[in-house]
């Protein structure tokens, strides 16, 4: 073979390892991103570089997490499963973002999934109060805030750093309790503290103002298209299996107003043009003030036994933690939220009104009756948890999500401005769902309680047996 040809030879072997190179770069950029389906091999290697330093942050501070976490197991193993799930949505939702034009209508849908793991991990966290590793569940389940950075303007980057705060109240107990005791213990606080702290550094650097979208890109439904990813709808969808999910009943909102963390860090008057319910509406003889604006499901269930309330009342503030205790009787308490990162948290309270005035991180609502509970605006998740006998909840600006859970009658009243938000009950009854209409007066909705269950070619699909509000 002439020297000529030999050159020849080499460079196209040069030529077939660079674009091998290439494809198993964009490879790894899809296994990261959790794409399904394929794509042409110069649309996955076109990364942007927000998402190229996004996958840097997530393999240089999480992987210590994860390998920890497998060892220790059980419920924090578990929760480390639905986290890594999450951070790989919240990848897809910037992946999307980088290659769309900006669409903050969108942002409710690419976000869904998000949202959703973000229930699940604070369920799960609220479920295992009595468990040893607690305090391992609530160190990540109260850092989730962070994500909602994405639909934060101008300045992103300090809300991230607000939500730190709330993780490491709990992650810092973790290294009091194992510093040179167990090593793994304290690379797992590391490895988590550590993300966290990148994801806010890194929001400062590639998302300045506000999440970053493509000029030049094209509309969300196109990109979804081409990076064969579905968009879940906000009614009932299908499951793997072929499950339909029962629909949440939900108003309708124009696109500009349907954002699940949408206009957080505004600092206008939101509660301007609330209607007050007055003595003609459906909650009759009721005085037309806030902390009465908070009518009782028509069904109260029977036997419901008040909690014990051999402790005295509590009221105070713990680092980050406004604890409120078993108050009873005609109990009026004021919270007046100095941090967006602070949570509110109930506990054993009878009869009691809590009026929480400013925007916060979270509020948690446990084994408490006939509780009145009126707040401004949430950034993360309001939890209602143990209730029992006519607790209610008034949102007077926003909220992405509301859970129930093993609640027997309570009320959800939604403003005008939070007729998006998330409502998810599991293993309750007597829940209903006040929202205003176009007669300054509130439409109510009782959450379903029973549901059929039907084969169809064999999968399952289940359905409330009512369809509220037709």
């Amino acid at each position: 073979m002439s020297t000529d040809s030999l050159k020849n030879v080499v460079e196209r072997l040069e030529s077939v390892a660079s674009k091998l190179e290439k494809i198993e770069h964009g490879v790894s950029n899809l296994s990261l991103a959790g794409v399904v389906g394929s794509q042409d091999p110069s649309d996955i290697h076109d990364v942007a570089p927000s998402i190229t330093a996004f996958d840097e942050i997530v393999k240089q501070n999480l992987k210590k997490y994860y390998e920890v976490s497998e060892k220790i197991g059980g419920l924090v193993r578990d929760q480390s499963k639905l986290f890594e799930q999450l951070v790989t949505e919240h990848r897809n939702l910037i992946l999307i973002a980088s290659k769309s034009k900006k669409s903050p209508e969108s942002l409710p849908d690419i976000s869904r999934k998000q949202i959703e793991l973000t229930v699940k991990i604070v369920k799960m966290t609220a479920d295992n109060r009595s468990s040893p590793f607690f305090t391992h569940l609530s160190a990540v389940s109260e850092g989730l805030g962070a994500f909602g950075w994405v639909s934060v303007e101008p300045a992103p980057a300090p809300f991230v750093h607000e939500m730190i705060g709330a993780s490491e109240f709990y992650s810092n107990k973790l290294l009091r309790q194992y510093r040179n005791k167990d090593q793994d213990q304290v690379d797992w606080v590391q490895g988590l503290n550590g993300f966290l702290k990148a994801l806010e550094a890194y929001v400062k650097t590639y998302h300045t103002t506000s999440l970053t979208w493509n000029a030049q890109g094209e509309d969300v439904k196109t990109v979804l298209s081409k990076l064969k990813m579905s968009c879940p709808s906000s009614q009932g969808e299908a499951t793997d299996k072929g499950e339909a999910k029962p629909s949440v009943p939900k108003s309708s909102v124009a696109s500009n107003t349907n954002a699940l963390f949408g206009e957080l860090n505004k600092g206008t008057d939101i509660t301007s043009g609330l209607k007050k319910v007055t003595s003609d509406m459906k909650t009759k003889n009721r005085k037309a003030s806030a902390s009465d604006n908070l009518p009782k499901p028509k069904s109260t269930p029977a036997g419901g036994k008040a909690p014990s309330m051999k402790s005295p009342p509590k009221f105070e503030l713990q680092n980050n933690n406004w604890i409120i205790e078993y108050q009873t009787g005609d109990a009026k308490i004021d919270v007046d939220i100095t941090e967006m990162r602070q949570v509110v948290r109930l506990y054993k309270c009878d009869g009691a009104t809590v009026r929480i005035k400013g925007k916060l991180n979270a509020i948690n609502i446990d084994s408490c009756r006939r509780t009145d509970i009126i707040f401004d605006e949430v950034v993360s998740i309001v939890e209602l948890i143990n209730c029992t006998g006519s607790v209610n909840i008034q949102v007077l600006g926003k909220v992405p999500c509301i859970t129930i859970d093993k609640v027997s009658g309570a009320s959800v009243i939604l403003s005008k401005t939070s007729l998006d938000t998330r409502i998810v009950t599991s293993k309750s009854d007597s829940v209903n769902v006040m929202v205003p209409d176009n007669e300054n007066s509130l439409k109510e909705f009782p959450v379903p309680e029973q549901f059929v269950s039907t084969i169809r070619d064999g999968a399952l699909f289940t359905e409330s047996n009512t369809h509220i509000g037709e």
